[in-house]
């Protein structure tokens, strides 16, 4: 701890644990700080009043390096290997027992390191570093670009439960996972038949919801009854592994298509997915193929059916599988409906997801694949990803706006502090755009104000600022 001419403390603290951890882990290295002569240790308010324009606040001060525990990376400091750029730093002032935060940002890349060779050999060097830093406002506008709408709301909302999501809206193959698992699926080409033809996916070809901001991958058929058939089927990676814990449900959603050209498929057996759970050895979805209805078999340990779901073609349908095997409850759930089974026979415990194939002998448009364990995910979230599918964040007011991308930013709730708004918002697009930009949005919208206070982000809305 310092002290200027007035009597202030001046404390300067890094937090060692992650940047948006909470609570921090302070480390006090005032000592450390050093304003040599015509220098002084600097921060700047990224909003003077409630009329200026935000941009991001600043600090900046120097540092004694003498024996590199500030240069990153190097792994005789006590403070590695967490000393780096995007740690959490205050600047604190003590006037008697009241604090004041000068300053609560985020660590730049440390300027390099300065040496000053004294007029004595003998005599130790004096080496400095100079640190910068930013506020909150600045890392949201640098953080990662997001997405699309539906990505950031399924992986926010999936939390904990979420074990597997694949968009297939890469312009691409491989088609990788996006959250919890980065692995990429597999396409398999398969064959019924002995029809020499091939085929392939055709991505950003297939029907997809307007929240996934792009197209997704078309499963093409090719071939005739009499002379084979070639196909593809989706499976999950091979190095993932999905355990259900006895009392858990096991929730599988996609969106999914028909195309057009399986209005002349005339294969006798059309599976839309295929796997086995630990009392369950084949969860089949099939296609009825002179009803178009889909029915969910259930068959092993525990048995059970429900269905009548007929999917048209070129309709664009949000599927979801729900199986919780210590309630015997077994659901469909396609686009609005909701059908349900109870199954019989006794649960098996604890167990894993065998996936077999999705895509058996049919032609079809596929994205945003999820697998679920857990507890909370349930039809209620199902049909709230409906509607963010489809009109992503319609009807936000804008301080609803700004708390949602807060929370897909990561942002802790406990360091924000945001007003309602006046103003209602349309649908949100987000595919490349930072958290900072969608902020701005709102802000602009609203015509209120956004700025980082003491490490905590504030949202002003036109009522507070016009004083109405």
């Amino acid at each position: 701890m310092s002290v200027n001419l007035w009597g202030a403390d001046i404390t300067v603290r890094v937090s060692s644990a992650a940047p948006d951890a909470e609570p921090p882990v302070w480390n006090d290295i005032s000592g450390y700080v050093i304003v040599p002569d015509g220098t002084k240790l600097e921060t700047w308010l990224g909003r003077a009043t409630e009329l200026s324009t935000s941009e991001p606040g600043k600090f900046r001060f120097t540092l004694l390096n003498t024996d590199d525990r500030f240069t990153t990376g190097n792994p005789t400091s006590p403070y590695y290997p967490w000393w780096k750029q995007s740690r959490r730093v205050q600047i604190v002032e003590t006037l008697g027992d009241k604090d004041y935060v000068l300053a609560d940002g985020y660590l730049e890349i440390p300027q390099t390191v300065v040496q000053t060779q004294p007029v004595d050999p003998a005599a130790p060097k004096f080496i400095t570093v100079t640190v910068t830093g930013v506020d909150p406002i600045a890392r949201l506008r640098g953080g990662r670009k997001f997405k699309s709408a539906l990505t950031e709301h399924i992986v926010y909302t999936g939390g904990t439960d979420l074990k597997g999501y694949w968009t297939l809206t890469e312009a691409a193959q491989p088609y990788n996972g996006v959250g919890p698992t980065s692995l990429p699926l597999t396409v398999r080409m398969a064959r019924n038949g002995t029809t020499g033809l091939t085929t392939k996916s055709q991505p950003n070809t297939g029907l997809a919801p307007t929240g996934g901001e792009a197209l997704g991958a078309r499963m093409p058929l090719l071939g005739s009854g009499t002379s084979g058939k070639v196909y593809l089927q989706v499976v999950l990676p091979d190095d993932l592994a999905v355990p259900i814990g006895a009392n858990d449900a096991l929730v599988i959603v996609f969106w999914f298509a028909f195309t057009a050209q399986q209005a002349t498929n005339d294969a006798l057996s059309q599976d839309i997915l295929l796997v086995s759970t630990p009392s369950i050895s084949n969860l089949r979805l099939q296609r009825n193929v002179t009803t178009g209805a889909c029915n969910l078999d259930a068959s092993g340990g525990m048995t059970g059916s429900t269905g009548g779901g007929a999917i048209g073609l070129e309709a664009l349908m949000p599927i979801g599988i729900y199986v919780k095997e210590s309630t015997s409850v077994m659901e469909l759930w396609i686009g609005g409906q909701r059908l349900t089974a109870t199954l019989t026979g006794a649960p098996a415990g604890a167990g894993s997801l065998f996936w077999a194939n999705l895509g058996f002998q049919i032609d079809y448009d596929l994205s945003h694949l999820q697998i679920y364990v857990g507890t909370n995910f349930g039809y209620t979230q199902y049909l709230e990803q409906i509607a963010q599918g489809y009109a992503p964040l319609d009807q936000q007011r804008t301080g609803a706006r700004i708390n949602t991308i807060l929370n897909y930013a990561g942002w802790p709730q406990a360091r924000r502090d945001i007003d309602a708004g006046a103003s209602v918002m349309s649908p949100v697009t987000l595919l490349g755009k930072t958290a900072g930009a969608v902020l701005e949005e709102a802000t602009t919208t609203e015509r209120g104000r956004l700025f980082a206070q003491a490490g905590r982000i504030q949202f002003h809305d036109r009522i507070r600022v016009l004083n109405v």
